[in-house]
């Protein structure tokens, strides 16, 4: 009997998938990488499983032109069903994934701006997250979520559209967090404020008033008193650590605009949210947006754009920004009836300290170590790393100094009981950001991978200089987190 034209070989393999009721839970990669042959560029797909059979199918790559996926004239990506048909098929019959990670290989252009959770979650019927960099899962304050949310919409765009992503961001995080004291800081361009202060709650939300913040100039000169190296967003930066002080902050998230060009995407800011001066926008690079995120203790940040005309920009910055340190990247897109749900689903992984159901996002992406979802499942952090032929070689160089150190990055802040829910105090949360950075940072320097690696200032010494600057330094931060050791330790007895 002829099958009907409108059944596809997905909905065949779907069908054969639901009868056989698969119940073996296992680890699945996806790793996609961009590459350029002779006859034009193609996308290549290789899945790696902790499966112990082996699926009925040779090989486990496989590869589409990249015309076939690239975004049409609308901007709209076209991922053809094959893509989850490839990993289904190499997946052994019994295998049921919760989750798929993905790992996007550099170089790989606009491919992180692709709705591959979306198009493969709802195929394979599972949740699809990205694997960060990093194999360390930051350390945490468990008591305490401080987040700030930056809201600069810019011009011409609708109050109401403005006050309803921001309620929608502002409600996941209270409603999300598990710990004693929740409080999100709202920072708003002056045109912006009096539409979203009706938003405060005394109790969890502070919406505040930019009618005092500095003008462009007038932060300049301030900040020229204490550094060199003035940040482009000095008057946003200087309100938000005037208000913040010595709490710190856990996350930062961001309502923000982007400007696109031939080689990616930049965040625009206003120069100030001050209404004493004409806004005029100024690019945030990555390396400016990474130095306020450690000195503010940051350990995860989201991304969602202040309209449609922005979405693929700021997908970009923030796919491109997981790469630049550990923690947790989030973006979405804020647009239709689910972005409220899926907002507060992927914070409730985040910030709920219980287990939580896994998200299934359909207009976003969320970069996080698999540390975060073993509470909801059975998957372990090191199994999924150990299946990155990539991380295994990568955690393999280091050295035994460097070894010493991760070990040492402390696991106690989450543990730390205190009586003031506020602590520990700031300079702790600052303190492990900067050392997870440098780790991350001598990560790179020991890589083979010339896209993860990053040699600032260093490739220009002599080899056995620059090991003993490396030596020299190992043993200085190793001396910062016996400080912070020692400090929590005095305050958990």
């Amino acid at each position: 009997m002829e099958l009907p034209s409108v059944q596809s070989g997905l909905d065949l393999i779907k069908g054969a998938w639901t009868r056989s009721a698969p119940t073996t839970p296992v680890d699945v990669v996806l790793t996609i990488r961009l590459h350029f042959p002779a006859e034009g560029p193609v996308v290549l797909f290789e899945v790696a499983t902790t499966a112990k059979e082996a699926p009925n199918i040779e090989g486990t790559e496989w590869r589409l032109p990249y015309a076939s996926i690239c975004p049409d004239a609308d901007g709209k990506w076209r991922i053809p069903p094959s893509v989850a048909e490839g990993v289904q098929v190499r997946m052994p019959a019994d295998a049921a994934p919760q989750v798929l990670w993905l790992n996007l290989a550099r170089p790989y252009g606009w491919l992180g701006t692709a709705p591959w959770e979306s198009v493969i979650g709802e195929s394979l019927g599972c949740t699809v997250l990205r694997l960060p960099d990093f194999p360390q899962q930051p350390a945490q304050r468990a008591d305490v979520l401080e987040t700030a949310l930056i809201v600069d919409p810019g011009p011409n765009v609708p109050a109401n559209e403005i006050v309803g992503r921001v309620r929608a961001i502002v409600d996941a995080v209270v409603r999300s967090s598990t710990r004693t004291v929740t409080r999100v800081h709202v920072f708003s361009a002056a045109s912006s404020y009096p539409a979203l202060k009706p938003l405060a709650d005394p109790s969890h939300v502070f919406v505040h008033d930019p009618r005092d913040v500095k003008t462009s100039a007038e932060a300049y000169r301030e900040a020229m008193t204490t550094s060199s190296q003035v940040p482009r967003a000095a008057a946003w930066v200087i309100w938000v650590a005037s208000i913040i002080g010595g709490r710190g902050l856990d996350a930062l998230h961001l309502l923000v605009r982007s400007t696109q060009h031939e080689s990616g995407a930049d965040l625009l800011l206003s120069c100030s949210p001050s209404h004493r001066e004409e806004p005029y926008s100024t690019v945030v690079d990555s390396a400016e947006l990474r130095l306020l995120l450690e000195r503010a203790g940051a350990w995860a940040i989201s991304f969602a754009p202040v309209s449609a005309s922005h979405e693929a920009g700021v997908a970009y910055i923030a796919d491109s920004f997981a790469h630049e340190r550990p923690g947790a990247v989030f973006y979405h897109g804020m647009n239709g009836a689910r972005a409220a749900e899926e907002t507060l689903s992927a914070f409730r992984m985040l910030f709920g300290r219980k287990g939580v159901s896994l998200t299934r996002l359909r207009d976003g992406f969320l970069h996080v170590h698999p540390e975060v979802v073993r509470a909801a499942s059975s998957i372990g952090s090191s199994e999924v790393f150990a299946i990155l032929a990539e991380q295994a070689a990568l955690l393999a160089q280091r050295a035994p100094v460097s070894e010493r150190l991760l070990n040492l990055v402390t696991r106690a802040i989450p543990l730390v009981a205190t009586s003031v829910p506020s602590a520990p105090p700031g300079w702790i949360g600052a303190t492990q950001r900067f050392l997870e950075s440098e780790m991350f940072d001598e990560v790179r320097r020991k890589s083979t991978d010339v896209l993860l690696s990053k040699l600032p200032g260093r490739h220009k010494l002599a080899p056995e200089t620059l090991n003993d600057l490396n030596i020299k330094t190992n043993d200085v931060l190793l001396d910062i987190q016996n400080v912070v050791s020692t400090y929590l330790k005095t305050q958990k007895d």
